[in-house]
Order: C-alpha cells, then structure tokens, then sequence
C-alpha cells in the first residue's frame, strides 16, 4: 500500500491528465470557442467595412513627374494637388462634387495617400515553385481615399481631376515659359565680352531643350517628313561657320570697346573687389598657417595632432589668391588698353572702324537667327507639349479596397484565437483535477 502511496506521488502530471482537463468540457468548450468565434468576427467586418477605401493608379507619358519636375523646370510635388484650395477648385469644376464637404475631407485626411511607387501585377506565367509570385510591371501614381467620405462616383470624379491636373499645368506653364532671357541681356550689354557670352548662352540653351523634347517626347516629325532632331542638326549646322571662339580671338587681338567709360568703370570696380578680396584671404590664410603652427608646438609633433582641416583651409584659400592674381593681370592689361585707345582716338582709324563694323554686323547676324531660332522652338514647344502630354487612366479602375486583413486568414487566425481561450477557460475551471489531492483521491 504504502508502495502505489510513493507511485503516485512521485508520477506528478501527466500528459493525458491535461488533454482530459483541456478538452473534459467539451460543451463548455464548444460554447466559448463558437461566442468568442463568432463576435470577433462580426467586430473584423465591422472594422472593415469603417477601414474600406477607394484606390486607384494612373501613370503619365511625362517623365519629369517621377523626379518631381515640370517640363519647365519648377518643383512638381503631389501634396500640391490636394491642397484645400485645389479640392475646393475641383469641387467648383464638376457637379458630381457639389455635395462634398472639402474641409471636412482635407482636414480628416480623407485623401490617406498619393504617391509614385512601382507596380507590381500576379505572375501567370508561374511554372516553376522557385517563380516569383509578382513581376515589376511599371511605375505610376497611386492615390488612395477612405470610403467613408465619398460615394463611387463622387471618388472617380475627383480622382479624375486630380490625375488630370498635372496635365492641365504642364500645359499652362509651357505657355508662360519665356526663352528670350539672354537674348534680353544681350541688348542690355555694354560690353562685347558679355554680348558674345548672352548669344553663346542663348545658343546652347535651344540645342539642349531640343535634346529634352526628344528625350521626353520622342524624335516626332513636325512637318513635311521634318523630325524635331533635323532643327536642332541644321542649328549646329549654321553655328560651326560663326564660331564663338573666334569672335572672342577678334576682341582680345583689337580690343574692340563698346562703351569706354562704363566698361572702365565696370572694370575699376571689378578690380577692386578682387584686390579686398584678395587682401581677405591672405589675412585668414596667414592666421590659419600661425593657428597650425601653435598646435603644432603644443603638441610637440605633427603626428600626433589633426591638422587636416587647417590644411585643407589654407589649400583652398592658396588657390583662390592664385586665381584673383591670374583675373587682376587680365583686368589690367584691358585698362591698359583703354588706356591707351582713349589716348589715339581709334574713331580716326579707318582700320580699326572698319573691323568694328565688321565684328558688330556679325554679332548682329547671330543675334536675329537666334531670335529666329527662338520664335520657332517656343512655337514647336508648345505644339508638341499641347498634343503629346498624356494621362493613362481608366475611370473604373478606382475600386474598393479593404485595408486591414483578409478574411480567409483573419477567420483562420480567429478560430485558433477562440480554441485557444476556450482551452484556458477549461484548464481554469477544472484546474483542481491537476492538483496532487486529487489525483490521490482518484487513484
């Protein structure tokens, strides 16, 4: 007797003693696992049906988007699409919107999301376990509004018009870009050194926003079998015989001088800033060297002191004085010349009158055909821009999304949840029948 006494009392729990506690109750069980089964799912889909969205992509034949630029250069930021002002603009345009409450959907944030992102689609050509399940189809804009707030129609119409607004603008600012900046300077010059730079600038100017046409646009014929590239290839073709290079040769060679006395003064003025400046940097730069040479002294040795920074410093500064000596030297020679053209007079030099002439018809000539260059690239610009910006996008791609989880997996996850609870409720209620008391007394 006193023999099975031992047994038991050394035997402890076993794994048959817990499945009966767990699973001994199994109405108990069955009534807790289906209750918590069933109210947690009808609260998913409750919390579902408040988290459903609309979401749709769209995409652009405009690449500048994706670096977050207009064609005219100026910042292109999606969150300026659906500021308050623009939903009210939006609202205003179509009659669809008309019930909307704009504040109320920008302050509560209704539109969740609007961004570029890559786009993935389902692999259906999937043969192989080691496939990947989705393929990188493209890239575009995703926008995304909660579902409270809005009916289908109501979002597929301000969708719409958000999606087309990028267009809109491209457009408008195509219209309002202004070409002619150098060619305005250039008029305003008085001095043939800067008048050479305002027309070369002008120059390559078109010859590169003809290359960011094509890039853009693609190589497209304008007229009568004309490409956009054959413009751009007859405009070099016309600048190789007026060379820029060599007018700049012609004018230092002469020292030809449009106005004397303001490019006397626009040098003299130039030729005293360079000397301050010049006086600046070989002040801080003989204080940096006394700096570095103090460290180097309270250390004792140059290896055991970081003097990278001061090094660096007095290169910078070494360089920068050498440069302004170089510019100086040039600034003097010209008020040299000046100089001495003031002393002899050249209007009285047939010679010297004669290839000024000469030299001011030709910049005449490269001004007009780039006036002319101009006129026809803004025209073409525009033309190209108005009938090639695209928007793909389908209205009934705006569909409705549910956020949080899948049903399949959440009533899975659920159902286990549930066991799980209903387990712990039977461990709890017949947690005694795992006590060494009574397992003695039912031995």
């Amino acid at each position: 007797m006193e023999e099975k006494q031992y047994l038991i009392e050394d035997e402890g729990i076993t794994l048959s003693d817990l499945l009966q506690v767990l699973f001994g109750r199994k109405i108990l069980l069955l009534i807790v696992t289906l209750s918590l089964f069933i109210i947690s799912t009808l609260g998913i889909l409750f919390y579902n049906s408040r988290k459903q969205t609309y979401s749709s992509i769209f995409e652009y034949n405009l690449s500048g988007f994706q670096n977050n630029e207009y064609l005219d250069g100026t910042r292109f930021d999606v969150r300026d699409l659906i500021t308050l002002e623009k939903l009210n603009e939006y609202k205003e345009s179509s009659s669809i919107l008309s019930n909307l409450d704009m504040e109320k959907i920008y302050y509560k944030n209704a539109i969740m999301s609007f961004k570029y992102e890559k786009l993935y689609v389902k692999n259906e050509q999937k043969i192989n376990k080691d496939d990947v399940d989705y393929l990188l189809d493209k890239e575009g804009f995703r926008i995304v509004l909660d579902k409270k707030l809005f009916t289908k129609e109501e979002a597929q119409a301000l969708v719409e018009l958000v999606a087309k607004e990028p267009v809109k603008l491209t457009k408008e600012k195509i219209e309002k870009v202004n070409y002619t900046r150098d060619l305005l300077l250039y008029n305003q010059s008085k001095i043939y050194d800067l008048s050479i730079n305002y027309l070369e600038n002008q120059y390559y100017t078109l010859i590169n926003n003809y290359s960011k046409l094509i890039n853009e646009f693609g190589d497209l014929v304008i007229s009568d079998s004309e490409k956009i590239s054959d413009r751009s290839r007859m405009l070099q073709e016309y600048f190789q015989n007026y060379s820029f290079a060599s007018l700049r040769n012609e004018l230092n060679q002469f020292g030809y001088v449009k106005d004397f006395e303001n490019y006397e003064s626009t040098l003299l003025s130039t030729k005293e800033s360079l000397t301050l400046e010049k006086k600046y940097n070989s002040l801080l730069k003989d204080e940096l060297i006394e700096q570095r040479k103090q460290l180097i002294q309270l250390a004792g040795s140059m290896y055991s002191v970081e003097l990278t920074s001061y090094n660096e410093k007095i290169i910078s500064l070494s360089t920068r004085i050498l440069e302004i000596d170089k510019e100086l030297e040039l600034l003097e020679k010209k008020l040299n010349h000046i100089s001495r053209v003031s002393d002899t007079d050249p209007s009285r030099d047939e010679t010297y009158v004669l290839s000024l002439e000469s030299f001011e018809q030709r910049l005449d000539q490269i001004y007009q055909k780039l006036t002319i260059e101009t006129e026809q690239y803004t025209t073409l610009a525009k033309e190209v821009v108005n009938n090639n910006s695209f928007l793909y996008f389908d209205n009934n791609s705006v569909v409705v999304v549910e956020n949080p989880i899948s049903r399949v997996k959440y009533i899975v996850i659920a159902f286990f949840c549930s066991l799980l609870i209903g387990l712990i409720v039977n461990l709890c209620v017949d947690f005694k029948k795992l006590t060494r008391e009574y397992r003695r007394a039912n031995k």
